[in-house]
C-alpha cells in the first residue's frame, strides 16, 4: 500500500454501545494504517467506544451531545422520541458540519441510522461524500413496512454509498438505496482472537461452560428461545452448564426479569449463569462446547467469526446474516428460527458428538481465515472508498 495515497476519513460515532459495531470500529482503527486509511473520529459523547479508541491513541473529537439510547418499535412513539431530540440533533448537525469544514476529510463514514442521517446531511452540506455501513436487517413488516421504507429513503437522501455487512442486510433495504449498496462483511482479527483464546483457555480459573451465548439481553436477541430449548433437554436428563455473557443482567431490565422467571419455571437455576459484561470473553468461548445465536435480524453477528476463531462450533437460526454465514453440517449447524425443539435437537447432536464438534470447528476456522480477516475486510473497504471518490 506504500504507493497508494492516504484517504482521510472522518468517522461519526453516536450511541454504538459496547457490542457489535464497536468491535468492528476498533479492529478497523487498529488496521487502518496498513491500508493508507487515516481515520479521525467524531463522538457524540465520552462513551465506551470513545475510551477504547482513545486508548489506541486515535484522534477523537467529542461533541458533547446526547442521542436516544434506543428507538421504540411503535411508529408513533418513534416520532415522539425523534421530535423530543430534534434540538440536540440540530446542534450535533451543526457541530459535525463545523468539524468537517475545519478538517476537510475526503469522506465521512458512519455505522448506524442516527449517524447516517445527521452525519450524511452534514457532509452533504459541506460538499463531502459520505458512506454508511449498515449492520442490521430491517423488518419489512415492522409498522406495516413503513419503518423500513422511511429508513431506506432517509439513507438514500443522506448517503452517497451504503455498505452492508451481509447480503441479508443489503436485501432488507428498500427502493433506490439498494442500488448503491455493496456487501462488505464485518471483520475480526482472527489470528489475534485465536491466540488470546488459547492463552485464556489454558488458565485453570477460566470457567468452561457447555453452552455459551454472548450478546445483549434484549428481546431481539431471543435468549428465551435457548432457555426453552434447555428446558426440553432437561426433561431428557441432559442439563448442560450454560453461560449468558451480557451486561444488562439487573432488575432494571424487564427482559432479564422475564428470563429469570422462565428459568425458574423450568427449574434450570442451577445450570444457568448470567456472567455480566466480560471485557475478554474469548477464553470462555474457547472452552465452551457450543456457542448459540437465536436472533434472526442480525446483519453479520460477531459471535460467528469469533466462534470460528475460538475453535468452537456454533448453532444459529436459518435466517438473517447468521444463516447466510453458516453452511449446515459444514461449518456449524442451523435450526428452524424461533423453534426451541429444533434448537434442542441441534444442541443435543453437538453435545453428544465430540467428533462432529471438532469437524465443524476445523472447517469454520479455515473459512474464517479466508473470509473474515482484517486483510479481506480492509482491502474491500479501501476499494469502496476509492470507488466513491473516483465517481
Amino acid at each position: 500500500m506504500s504507493d497508494t495515497r492516504s484517504i482521510k476519513v472522518a468517522v461519526f460515532l453516536a450511541n454504538c454501545g459496547k457490542y457489535g459495531v464497536p468491535s468492528i470500529v476498533i479492529t478497523q482503527a487498529d488496521s487502518a494504517q496498513d491500508y493508507e486509511i487515516d481515520f479521525h473520529y467524531i463522538s457524540a459523547e465520552k462513551d465506551y467506544l470513545y475510551h477504547r479508541l482513545s486508548d489506541l491513541g486515535a484522534d477523537v473529537k467529542v461533541l458533547g451531545e446526547k442521542v436516544p439510547r434506543a428507538y421504540p418499535s411503535n411508529f408513533f412513539k418513534l416520532v415522539i422520541v425523534f421530535l423530543s431530540h430534534l434540538r440536540h440533533s440540530f446542534i450535533i448537525f451543526k457541530k459535525i458540519r463545523t468539524y468537517l469544514k475545519q478538517t476537510s476529510p475526503d469522506l465521512l463514514y458512519t455505522h448506524n441510522i442516527t449517524e447516517h442521517i445527521l452525519g450524511g446531511l452534514a457532509a452533504k452540506s459541506c460538499g463531502i461524500k459520505s458512506v454508511g455501513h449498515s449492520h442490521v436487517i430491517y423488518n419489512p413488516r415492522r409498522n406495516l413496512g413503513l419503518s423500513r421504507i422511511i429508513v431506506s429513503l432517509a439513507m438514500n437522501c443522506s448517503l452517497n454509498m451504503v455498505l452492508a455487512v451481509s447480503n441479508s442486510a443489503r436485501n432488507s433495504l428498500w427502493g433506490p438505496v439498494k442500488r448503491k449498496t455493496y456487501t462488505v462483511y464485518g471483520c475480526r482479527d482472527i489470528q489475534h482472537i485465536s491466540r488470546i483464546a488459547d492463552s485464556l483457555a489454558a488458565q485453570d480459573d477460566n470457567p468452561a461452560p457447555d453452552i455459551i451465548y454472548i450478546g445483549r439481553l434484549v428481546k431481539i436477541k431471543k435468549q428465551d428461545v435457548l432457555i426453552e430449548a434447555l428446558g426440553i433437554l432437561a426433561k431428557e436428563g441432559l442439563k448442560p452448564k450454560t453461560f449468558f455473557v451480557s451486561g444488562e443482567n439487573d432488575k432494571g431490565n424487564p427482559y432479564y426479569v422475564q428470563l429469570k422467571q422462565q428459568i425458574s419455571r423450568l427449574g434450570l437455576e442451577e445450570y444457568i449463569t448470567f456472567t455480566g459484561f466480560v471485557t475478554e470473553p474469548h477464553g470462555m468461548l474457547a472452552k465452551a462446547k457450543v456457542s448459540v445465536l437465536c436472533c434472526t435480524k442480525e446483519g453479520c453477528p460477531n459471535l460467528v467469526p469469533e466462534s470460528f476463531a475460538c475453535h468452537t462450533p456454533i448453532v444459529v437460526p436459518d435466517a438473517g446474516g447468521a444463516g447466510e454465514l453458516i453452511e449446515d453440517g459444514v461449518n456449524g449447524l442451523k435450526y428452524k428460527p424461533d423453534d426451541p425443539a429444533s434448537l434442542a435437537e441441534s444442541l443435543r447432536r453437538l453435545l453428544q458428538d465430540k467428533q462432529l464438534r471438532e469437524q465443524l470447528a476445523q472447517n469454520a476456522l479455515s473459512q474464517a481465515n479466508k473470509k473474515f480477516t482484517c486483510e479481506v475486510h480492509m482491502t474491500e473497504l479501501r476499494k469502496r472508498f476509492e470507488q466513491l471518490l473516483e465517481n
